[in-house]
């Protein structure tokens, strides 16, 4: 049972959380369809009626629009466009009560019906009366021109008539009173006739209208006998007659233009009232409208009711169903997350241990699954970890003790070096006194002779000296060989925790990713994988703080290869002035064995002293000059040994800054 997967049981808990999901979406698929047959009762009944008559309201307020249009049409050109546009107006309303009288919702609904009924017969008395209005209008139209202008010249020629009578009757009107009596009479007849005419264009009432043309027509019967009289009495009005005579025709005549303006009046009078009834049928039209639409919004509302209904009982069994979905998903998520954490857990308190420098303890718990390699894994790295750090630090010590060994040989030979500078110094000094004293040598031979013993004994102890020193710097060499050999076995047990420690990194990479996976499908379930995040955040906080550690443990051996190599470095560096010194004892003792040379021929010269002062002179400069060079070579070699000692002391310092970082760690 252990060896199920981890990501197998993920997954199955995740299978269950998505059967949990999937049950209820069918359970809202099954409230939805019950709101779906509501919506489409709704879309298929209620909304395309309400669309019919919207549609018949847009219609008729751009039948009404037009018929006001056609009415206050200015001329002929304008009526036909005005009466074409009204006509598509009347035709797109009846072709949109044809849709609602034959949608099969209307049957449903009575008043629907008495509604659909009522607009047809007004849609009839529409287009009569719209025609009749188009006829009509046509008729004002081709008539107004000639009316309009036959009332101006008749105006015009009533007009003259008053100039012509005050103009020619006035004088002889104030001569004889009978005159002046049918003068007063005439102008008072043709102001009641001008205030008539004004009468008959500024009224609206065609009844009124009719009396108004009797009267006129009554008022120039007089008229006319007045005219004859005052005629016959003003000769200078001769002319007068024939205007009188346009005028009484224009005014009694049935094509006078009084009988052409009252038609005209009477026919606008008549599209007036057309217009009128135009809009009254609108209006009622309107009304039936207003009254299918009020009916149409009840059934609306009812339907609208009945789902809100439906709504609520769905809301109240979510309050009941949701808890329990909750419980579950809630009850697989800790499950899982509980299997996932308790391992987890563990491997970080060991990591953090073995971060510390604990390497003595393994790490225990009940794994399953991938848990079981990682915790193998985990107890491996532990153990190889013990080992390397072991093998380090017995390689610290022995590099300690070596060190210490070096550093005491150093010292010691630098102190030799040191003695055999002050016997060379000795040795200059001796040779200078003897050039000082060669030039008295020919009264002191046998203390010059004296004096070139005890320059070779000299000699011979410094040739004795160097060649213990070459010993020494010989041993001192293979002893250096063998402590860079142990610092680079150092440097490599630290590559080898530097593997080690991307093996961790690749271990805590691999729980990242099993974090991230966790985190993925904790995303695809939703809210009830809401669990599983948090662990996956949990585990990723777990890999980042394994990385921590890893880089702690990856800083302190990279300092440790650090040290080795400055070690390796110093010990290398060492290795070469310990040969240069090699090489400069060989030189100090070629250099000896040449003074021991240049006395031996002092010596023979001491003897022939006396033939040869020029001679033993120049000898004694050379040997003189030898010795200086000898003494300034020991100067460098003891420079180069002093460099030595604080070499080692620099290695004894590393070797001691690892043995402390080494004790950070425990393995047992």
């Amino acid at each position: 049972m252990n060896r199920i997967s981890v990501i197998h049981r993920l997954y199955a808990g995740f299978g269950l959380l998505c059967v949990i999901i999937v049950c209820w979406g069918a359970f809202n698929i099954s409230i939805m369809s019950s709101f779906s047959g509501t919506t489409d009762k709704l879309t298929s009944d209620v909304f395309p009626l309400s669309g019919l008559i919207q549609e018949m309201e847009a219609h008729r307020s751009r039948t009404a629009r037009y018929s006001v249009e056609v009415v206050s049409a200015v001329d002929q050109k304008l009526l036909n466009s005005r009466s074409d546009r009204l006509s598509d107006a009347l035709s797109d309303l009846a072709g949109s009560l044809d849709a609602f009288g034959a949608s099969d919702s209307t049957a449903m609904f009575p008043t629907l019906a008495s509604v659909n009924q009522s607009a047809n017969a007004q849609l009839v008395d529409l287009q009569t009366s719209v025609e009749a209005i188009v006829a009509l209008k046509g008729q004002l139209l081709s008539v107004s021109e000639s009316v309009n202008s036959g009332l101006s010249e008749f105006l015009a020629n009533n007009g003259e008539m008053k100039r012509t009578l005050v103009r020619e009757s006035a004088e002889p009107a104030g001569r004889d009173i009978y005159i002046r009596d049918l003068f007063t009479t005439v102008m008072e007849n043709l102001t009641n006739i001008e205030l008539l005419i004004m009468q008959m264009v500024s009224t609206e009432d065609a009844n009124e209208l009719n009396a108004i043309v009797d009267n006129l027509r009554f008022n120039t019967s007089t008229f006319e006998q007045d005219i004859s009289a005052l005629v016959s009495e003003v000769p200078r009005l001769e002319g007068l007659p024939s205007l009188v005579e346009m005028f009484l025709a224009a005014v009694n005549n049935d094509a006078g233009i009084i009988s052409q303006y009252s038609d005209y009046r009477q026919s606008r009078l008549e599209l007036e009232l057309l217009a009128r009834k135009v809009d009254g049928t609108l209006s009622a039209m309107a009304s039936g409208l207003d009254e299918a639409r009020q009916t149409v919004a009840e059934k609306a509302s009812a339907s609208v009711f009945a789902l809100d209904e439906t709504a609520l009982n769905s809301e109240q069994l979510v309050y009941w169903l949701l808890p329990l979905v909750v419980l579950i998903a809630l009850a697989t998520s800790v499950r899982l997350g509980r299997m996932i954490n308790r391992p987890l857990q563990a491997t970080q308190e060991h990591l953090a241990a073995m971060a510390g420098g604990d390497y003595s303890r393994s790490l225990e718990f009940p794994a399953c699954g991938e848990f079981i390699d990682l915790k193998r894994s985990v107890n491996r790295l532990s153990e190889a970890m013990a080992t390397v750090l072991g093998s380090l630090q017995q390689a610290g010590s022995d590099i300690s003790v070596i060190a210490s060994g070096n550093a005491g040989f150093a010292r010691d030979f630098n102190e030799r070096i040191r003695i055999q500078s002050d016997e060379f110094r000795s040795i200059a000094a001796a040779m200078t006194q003897m050039e000082a004293s060669a030039r008295e040598v020919a009264g002191s031979v046998r203390d010059t002779h004296k004096l070139v013993g005890k320059v070779n004994k000299q000699v011979e102890d410094n040739l004795s000296a160097a060649g213990r020193g070459m010993d020494c710097v010989a041993d001192l060499e293979r002893q250096a060989e063998q402590t860079a050999r142990k610092l680079r076995q150092l440097e490599q047990a630290c590559f080898d925790i530097g593997r080690i420690t991307e093996a961790i990194d690749d271990i805590a990479n691999q729980t990242n990713l099993l974090a991230l996976n966790a985190a993925i499908e904790s995303a695809r379930a939703g809210d009830a994988g809401r669990g599983f995040a948090v662990v996956a955040d949990e585990v990723r906080g777990l890999a980042r703080k394994t990385t921590e550690s890893t880089d702690t443990i990856r800083n302190l051996v990279e300092g440790l290869q650090q040290e080795a190599s400055e070690s390796v470095s110093s010990m290398d560096s060492s290795f070469e002035q310990l040969r240069s010194v090699r090489e400069l004892m060989a030189s100090v003792s070629e250099g000896a064995g040449r003074i021991g040379s240049a006395m031996g021929q002092i010596h023979q010269g001491a003897e022939h002293i006396r033939h040869g002062m020029d001679e033993q002179e120049d000898v004694s400069q050379s040997v003189a000059r030898q010795v200086t060079e000898i003494s300034a070579s020991a100067a460098e070699g003891l420079e180069n040994i002093n460099e030595l000692v604080t070499t080692c002391d620099r290695l004894e310092d590393s070797v001691t800054n690892i043995e402390s970082l080494m004790a950070r760690f425990r393995i047992y």
